[in-house]
């Protein structure tokens, strides 16, 4: 779980955390670009079942390989690493997760390629192995996207399959 500065964001994370058993958090500094690339070169990563990005994401559609994630911005002492999760560097990631759940306006656009589809986050999330991925395609408001996904997982953790939880969120 990765979370940035804005207050719905921290609540919402920490809520997260205690309706998911065992969740590993990262937050602030600690969410960098450098920490979860290493969780994918030692193999750690890959053995996640849900990935949770509640953070911005940065959609270019003109140039979807310019598309991010934006964790900790940039480390001085890790050089090439600014903080932005590229497209290439999240098809490299080596995933193999149910889900990967970005909590982040509009993660879901891309540009439309005859014979790819949408190119984007959720394609590079795919490519890297999520079985699935979660994403909006328009702007969230902090305040409701914390209690979207808190409920989220409510329903998850009684027992929902992903697709089940999200649907019965819809009246």
């Amino acid at each position: 779980l990765y979370e940035l500065k804005h207050r719905g964001v921290k609540v919402e994370v920490k809520a997260i955390g205690t309706l998911v058993p065992g969740a590993f958090i990262r937050t602030g500094k600690d969410a960098s670009e450098a920490w979860l690339k290493s969780l994918a070169s030692s193999g750690e990563l890959s053995t996640y079942r849900i990935l949770h990005f509640a953070t911005h994401g940065m959609v270019v559609p003109e140039m979807p390989e310019l598309s991010a994630v934006l964790l900790t911005l940039g480390d001085p002492s890790k050089p090439g690493e600014d903080g932005f999760l590229r497209v290439s560097e999240i098809q490299a990631l080596r995933l193999n997760c149910d889900l990967v759940n970005m909590s982040a306006c509009e993660t879901g656009l891309g540009k439309i390629f005859d014979g790819e589809g949408v190119v984007g986050l959720l394609q590079a999330f795919l490519v890297a192995g999520a079985k699935g991925v979660s994403a909006s395609l328009w702007p969230v408001g902090d305040e409701s996207t914390m209690l979207f996904m808190t409920s989220f997982y409510q329903k998850l953790m009684s027992g929902d399959e992903y697709r089940e939880s999200l649907r019965r969120l819809h009246p």
